[in-house]
């Protein structure tokens, strides 16, 4: 699992929540998963949800997914979307969700909700 990003610690500017505007990631497989992890397991948060915002558009991806599952979801999209640059990780207590900035460059997947079930997500 690759771990070749940097990021440093902050918080959003208007609801003082904990973010990690991200630096540097690797491309390879398991960096945007290994930095989900480990942001996670440093605000954990029992019932959040996942949002994959797009920076680019600033539209969002709401996904109703067990917590463990949510660092191979983001994953998942970076790699389905190339959505480089990952430009934050963070939490928003005002939808009670983690929260993923990437760009969406590609358009495979719609914004919209989704639900994971069976290892697939299903739009809502």
């Amino acid at each position: 699992m690759e771990k070749n990003y940097t990021y440093k610690e902050s918080t959003h500017p208007m609801t003082g929540d904990p973010m990690w505007m991200v630096e540097d990631i690797s491309l390879a497989l398991g960096g945007v998963s290994s930095l989900v992890e480990k942001f996670i397991a440093s605000h954990k948060h029992d019932d959040y949800t996942l949002s994959i915002f797009d920076t680019a558009t600033g539209n969002t991806i709401e996904i109703d997914c067990p917590q463990g599952e949510m660092p191979q979801i983001a994953e998942y999209i970076y790699q389905l979307e190339k959505g480089t640059p990952l430009t934050f990780v963070g939490v928003n207590s005002m939808s009670d969700s983690y929260v993923v900035g990437m760009s969406i460059t590609r358009g495979r997947i719609e914004f919209g909700s989704y639900k994971a079930e069976d290892g697939k997500l299903k739009k809502i």
